[in-house]
């Protein structure tokens, strides 16, 4: 019970996904409806079986400001999923993260997205190593790099999603359930008209989004 609250807790006031369930309205359940809502995911957790509403999520374009909107690249993609899947999904990832921090598989020097820590380490540790070698007369020789568009949408297989579903290993009856929670997602585009017929013209259709 004390994971679910937490990952209720957790939850942002964001737009409901395609179900119409609202976070609201997991934050005020009473005790007795979290048992049956804790009751639902154990069996999930055992049967390793999605329900297939979901894996479907609302795809809202956001056009960008002073972009040409005829553009399909100058739109935000806002995907909206359903409270109660992402509810389970941030019970499943702090599972999977007491996996990684308790067996010591994350490096020391991986700062981001991860408690505790912050992307600031590395600038404070840059700035040391900058200072250390000016003390000592010596030279810095540091690389910068950009990852753009990491995540792929189409196609293809995803080797974070391999290595994620090799991580849950650890954890009982957790392998097809996680590999069923993450893969054959479904988008749904909600879009103004405009957006639409931008999104129609270039063949986004629903399709499945890797992980």
């Amino acid at each position: 019970m004390a994971e679910l609250k937490n990952s209720i807790v957790q939850s942002n006031e964001s737009a409901a996904g395609p179900d119409g369930v609202y976070y609201q309205f997991l934050r005020f359940l009473p005790e007795s409806c979290l048992h049956i809502l804790l009751k639902l995911f154990n069996n999930i957790w055992t049967t390793e079986d999605i329900s297939p509403s979901w894996r479907e999520a609302s795809v809202v374009p956001i056009s960008k400001p002073g972009k040409d909107p005829s553009d399909p690249s100058n739109y935000w993609p806002i995907v909206l999923t359903s409270f109660l899947c992402k509810t389970l999904e941030r019970m499943v990832n702090d599972r999977l993260v007491h996996v990684l921090e308790s067996r010591n598989l994350l490096s020391k020097i991986q700062c981001g997205f991860r408690k505790d820590h912050s992307t600031l380490d590395h600038l404070v540790r840059l700035e040391t190593f900058i200072k250390k070698a000016f003390a000592q007369k010596k030279q810095v020789l540091a690389v910068f790099s950009t990852l753009k568009k990491l995540t792929p949408l189409h196609g293809g297989n995803s080797n974070s999603h391999l290595m994620l579903t090799s991580l849950v290993s650890g954890i009982s009856n957790s392998h097809l359930m996680f590999t069923s929670l993450i893969s054959g997602i479904q988008r749904n585009e909600n879009v103004d008209k405009l957006a639409k017929a931008v999104l129609n013209r270039h063949q986004l259709r629903k399709t499945n989004l890797l992980l």
